[in-house]
């Protein structure tokens, strides 16, 4: 079985996205859950937990997830976050300086 997003909420080719999925419980000896969006694989989950992923959509294709064979989780949270130039993290390892 794969899960598709809703088509309504297609990404924007050319447009980098922040996506966060909270995994509670993943058990089963298939090897895990594998995602995509955007025309863009972007993670592999094999445990439950936190995970964070920026992407750039190279498509208009939904969000996807495909458990592998006997693979079973409990997904608590999905969010997906365009970033624009309004919106968007700064991290700065060093010294910065802005002109």
């Amino acid at each position: 079985m794969v899960l598709r997003g809703n088509t309504g909420n297609a990404p924007t080719v050319g447009v980098s996205y922040k996506i966060t999925i909270v995994i509670d419980a993943l058990s089963g000896s298939g090897g895990g859950l594998y995602c995509g969006f955007g025309g863009v694989g972007f993670c592999s989950i094999t445990a439950s937990g936190t995970y964070i992923k920026y992407m750039t959509a190279n498509s208009t294709a939904n969000m996807t997830i495909e458990p592998a064979y006997y693979t079973r989780c409990v997904i608590s949270e999905i969010t997906i976050l365009a970033l624009t130039n309004a919106i968007g993290d700064l991290n700065v390892d060093g010294d910065l300086t802005v002109k």
